[in-house]
């Protein structure tokens, strides 16, 4: 038997909130921990770590994802910009006619 201060029951399910999961995964960002160990730790299976980090990591993308880009391009003076763009494009071939 291992060192594990959790005894698993057949049938057993512990439900978890989303803070402590969070918890467990930290642990597992330590530069000398694995994802065994710290599953072992908690009474866990390592690929349940894994199914978690994903899932985490899918959360955060939304999150990502749903937040509108911070830089909005201006359209007022936006006839200008087309009349200078004009304007060098006209100076340029100008100056390359012989």
């Amino acid at each position: 038997m291992t060192n594990s201060p959790h005894v698993v029951v057949a049938g057993t399910r512990r439900i978890l909130s989303p803070e402590q999961k969070r918890i467990i995964l930290a642990e597992t960002d330590g530069p000398a921990a694995t994802a065994s160990e710290v599953a072992c730790r908690h009474g866990l299976h390592s690929s349940l770590l894994f199914r978690w980090r994903r899932a985490l990591l899918a959360e955060q993308q939304a999150a990502a994802a749903a937040v509108p880009p911070s830089f909005q391009p201006r359209t007022d003076n936006l006839q200008e910009v087309i009349n200078d763009i004009r304007y060098c494009h006209y100076c340029v071939l100008w100056t390359l006619t012989p």
